[in-house]
Parts: C-alpha cells; sequence; structure tokens
C-alpha cells in the first residue's frame, strides 16, 4: 500500500504524522540535548503527579519518577514503544530523516544502558526528590517549525477546571504509515 498524496484523507494522514512526529522529536536529537529534553518531560510529569495527588486523583504512572529506575524505564519504554514505530514509518517515507532515527536508537540504547546499569547497582524505589539533574535551557526541537497548535483547552465537566488535550496520532496511523512505504 502506497499514500496516494491525491486523496485528501491521505495528505490528512500525512500531516497528522508529521505534526506528531515534530511534536516528539526530542530524543531524535543527539545524546546531550535529547537528555535535557528528557529531563524536562520528566520534571513534568513529576510535577504534575504532585498535583494529582493533591487533588486527590489516583496515582497514574507518573508518580514515582522521582526513582532514577522508574524515569530511565519509563523513557526507555517511550523510546521502544512509541518512537521506534513512529520514526521508523517516517524514516522510510522520508529518507532524509534517517540520522533522526539514528539519533533515537542511540539514545534508546543509552537508556537501555542506565536501565541495566541502575538495576545492577541495587537501585532502591525509594529515591527521594532531586536525584534527577534539572535541566538547563533547551534548544528548539529539529522539526519544531512543522507542529501547528497542538493542544486544546477543554471544559472538564466534572470539576469545572480547564485541562490540555494534547494531539495525538493512534497506532492505526503508525501502522498505516509503515504499511504504506
Amino acid at each position: 500500500c502506497v499514500l496516494d498524496l491525491r486523496l485528501p484523507e491521505e495528505r490528512q494522514l500525512l500531516v497528522e504524522a508529521l505534526v506528531h512526529a515534530a511534536d516528539l522529536s526530542a530524543q531524535t536529537l543527539p545524546p546531550e540535548l535529547a537528555t535535557k529534553w528528557g529531563e524536562r518531560v520528566i520534571q513534568e510529569f513529576r510535577a504534575q503527579a504532585e498535583r494529582e495527588a493533591a487533588e486527590g486523583l489516583p496515582p497514574s504512572f507518573m508518580s514515582g519518577l522521582d526513582c532514577p529506575l522508574k524515569a530511565a524505564k519509563t523513557q526507555l519504554g517511550f523510546t521502544s514503544y512509541v518512537l521506534r514505530p513512529l520514526w521508523t514509518a517516517m524514516a522510510d517515507i522520508f529518507p532524509q530523516l534517517g540520522e533522526l532515527l539514528e539519533n533515537l536508537k542511540a539514545n534508546e540504547e543509552r537508556y537501555r544502558q542506565e536501565v541495566d546499569d541502575l538495576m545492577r547497582g541495587g537501585e532502591s524505589p525509594d529515591i527521594k526528590p532531586g536525584t534527577l539533574k534539572q535541566p538547563g535551557s533547551l534548544p528548539a526541537s529539529p522539526l519544531r517549525s512543522l507542529l501547528v497548535e497542538k493542544a486544546k483547552t477543554e471544559d472538564d465537566e466534572s470539576s469545572g477546571r480547564k485541562r490540555t488535550r494534547s494531539f495525538s496520532t493512534s497506532n492505526k496511523t503508525v501502522m498505516r504509515l509503515q504499511s504504506s512505504t
């Protein structure tokens, strides 16, 4: 199956995939930059977990990310199961993105090594907050110029608060892109 860009729905699929890939491009940067982006995301997740706990909400996957092992496993899982399939499909369609896919693979391996090192070191899940380095300023993402407004605010009917819902490309879209190459 090949994308037929004469069809509006096929063009829309490609645009959605490009926007999604641009949004998730931080781990395609060289390791020193990808690490800073990854630390920033973990910091954001920790802050959200704290807010959720303060509101009495049940713990989510974001809870416990003060533990370096859990943070590294989270990053490894994200790069392996979300980013790798998406960026493999994108590099198949756009071979000039191959360098970014190679960076992603290197970052995935770095997270795998970090998990292995922490496991061998007897990492305790009781590590105190603040053990992850605080990120500095971050450069622009390599595909950031492709981003369109991706988040919209909607009313949370249960509490009257606003919440942000992020644009997301489904697994179906990634599989469709993979089968189109």
